[in-house]
């Protein structure tokens, strides 16, 4: 058998050996100029350095608008922005501070969390309050955005006494007024804005008696309402330092002789009419050490300790001298306790009715109505109350809705006359 033809061995592209008939190479083109060859960065780089140059020469006008007066942008009633009337060239804006100057009243629109929305008045005009779920924009207020910690921050007092504004005694740590003269009711006195139009001091008494209606109290009631712990209470450095971190004014009740004693008895430690002086002062004393931080005392019952002019002058005179504010709970027609304080140089004030005399949610949501009706119709009052649930509640609530009508709410002391 003959081998086969070599041609016929090649004839079929799969015997055909690798790397033979391969087509013959195309002859190379002249060089040609390729953009991104040789001279491709050369011209990319002129490119930029053209461009650099005139955007340093021309103002982009997206990044840098032109200079205008601060001029307010105000929105219409259907939400569409509605330009400023007129603006300012730009050589008269260099003189004008960096950031906008509001003069005019803010009113905050939003929850009270969060960024707030505050609406400002133009031209120093007041807006009236809107109700909830109003637009800003139909009053012809601006809008800004501004940071709700500056705004709504609570006041926190301390809750720890100045080491010059007390003395040690063998009944604790006494009040006294400092070397420059300074007072306990200067130190202790919860900061007071003045006083401009319908305004209530309220006092809540009978702190410190009871843990859970104590508690209940501090965790419920806002700042402006004062706070008057029995010395006979319990805890009671814990609830002042819980009590002056709410932003509460403190005072002390000290127990006061009433009428029908001892049928109707205040309890411990009573100030008695008929006692002697020196005997009144040790119960003065022990009272004013059982806690510290408070501004002044308020009498606790004491129809007739409060009428005696003997009996109520040694501690009139104990107070003064000690920086405290007195005030007298209004319970006692004939008391001397205004005159006395007048000749001592104590601040002093008086308080009417107490709110909630029948403890009824609907008794006492009379007797606040007609607070708020008194103040609006003749000046700041004050009324005192007693810690317990329902009347902490009904407080709660209905001082929200009185500061929504225009009443202002001040600690005790802001309506204090000082007598010093």
């Amino acid at each position: 058998m003959s081998p086969p033809n070599q041609t016929d061995a090649t004839a079929r592209p799969i015997d055909r050996p690798l790397g033979l008939d391969r087509p013959p190479a195309k002859p190379k083109s002249p060089r040609r100029f390729r953009l991104f060859g040789h001279g491709g960065p050369a011209f990319l780089a002129l490119l930029l350095l053209a461009g650099s140059i005139w955007t340093a020469s021309h103002r982009d006008p997206l990044r840098s608008p032109p200079a205008t007066a601060d001029a307010e942008i105000e929105m219409d009633a259907a939400g569409a922005e509605t330009p400023p009337a007129e603006t300012l060239p730009a050589a008269d804006v260099s003189d004008r501070p960096a950031g906008p100057t509001v003069s005019s009243p803010g009113q905050r629109i939003d929850n009270g969390s969060g960024p707030a929305i505050i609406r400002v008045a133009p031209d120093e005009t007041f807006l009236p309050d809107l109700p909830d779920g109003a637009n800003p924009a139909e009053t012809g207020g601006a809008i800004i955005v501004r940071d709700a910690a500056s705004l709504s921050a609570p006041m926190r007092l301390s809750g720890q006494p100045k080491p010059a504004l007390v003395e040690p005694s063998p009944a604790g740590l006494l009040p006294k007024i400092g070397p420059d003269g300074e007072r306990p009711f200067d130190a202790y006195r919860r900061p007071a804005e003045a006083i401009d139009g319908p305004a209530i001091a309220l006092i809540m008494g009978g702190l410190g008696l009871s843990q859970t209606g104590t508690q209940h109290a501090i965790r419920t009631l806002p700042g402006p309402v004062t706070f008057a712990f029995a010395p006979t209470g319990n805890s009671l450095s814990r609830w002042q330092q819980d009590a002056r971190a709410g932003g509460h004014e403190l005072l002390l009740q000290l127990p006061m002789e009433p009428f029908g004693y001892p049928g109707t008895n205040p309890g411990l430690g009573t100030l008695l009419a008929d006692a002697e002086p020196d005997e009144t002062l040790i119960l003065t004393r022990k009272a004013l050490a059982s806690m510290t931080n408070y501004a002044g005392i308020i009498n606790y019952m004491g129809g007739r300790f409060l009428t005696e002019n003997a009996a109520l002058q040694p501690v009139m005179k104990e107070i003064a001298g000690r920086g405290l504010m007195f005030v007298d709970d209004g319970t006692a027609p004939a008391s001397q306790a205004g005159r006395l304080a007048a000749r001592e140089g104590a601040p002093f004030v008086m308080a009417g009715d107490p709110v909630d005399a029948i403890r009824k949610p609907e008794m006492i949501r009379r007797a606040l109505a007609a607070l708020e009706a008194r103040a609006k119709e003749g000046g700041p009052v004050i009324a005192t109350a007693s810690a317990f649930r329902v009347t902490v509640d009904e407080l709660a609530r209905w001082m929200d809705a009185a500061e929504a009508r225009g009443i202002r709410f001040v600690p005790v002391s802001a309506l204090a006359q000082d007598n010093r």
